[in-house]
């Protein structure tokens, strides 16, 4: 009876070895599994950084070439109402009709006129 319960307790305890190497194997496969999705997450948010950053860099270069075109455009405009300024201006027999008008509507709206 005795061998019979060395031999119960021998098996007893290499089934308790084996659980514990198998709690031990699984306690390290979770480890591994934990530091293999901290470096997953880790490489996403580097791959984020990566697209913010190249996202900053042409939206900021779009803002320049914006602002380019529309200094350009504001030039040429400016330049167009110079050119119109210039051409407007009235001539002095023009001017001299001009008074002249001005003259009748108000001897009309006076009562002045003959």
């Amino acid at each position: 009876m005795k061998n019979n319960q060395n031999a119960d307790g021998h098996t007893a305890a290499m089934a308790i070895d084996r659980v514990l190497s198998a709690e031990a194997e699984a306690r390290q496969a979770m480890q591994d599994c934990n530091e293999q999705a901290e470096q997953i997450v880790e490489a996403a948010r580097e791959d984020a950084r990566k697209i913010l950053r190249t996202a900053n860099q042409r939206a900021g270069g779009l803002h320049e070439r914006c602002d380019r075109l529309i200094e350009e455009e504001v030039r040429t405009l400016r330049e167009q109402a110079s050119q119109h300024r210039s051409s407007d201006e009235l001539e002095p027999s023009d001017l001299a009709q001009v008074d002249d008008a001005v003259a009748r509507v108000a001897a009309r709206l006076t009562g002045t006129d003959s």
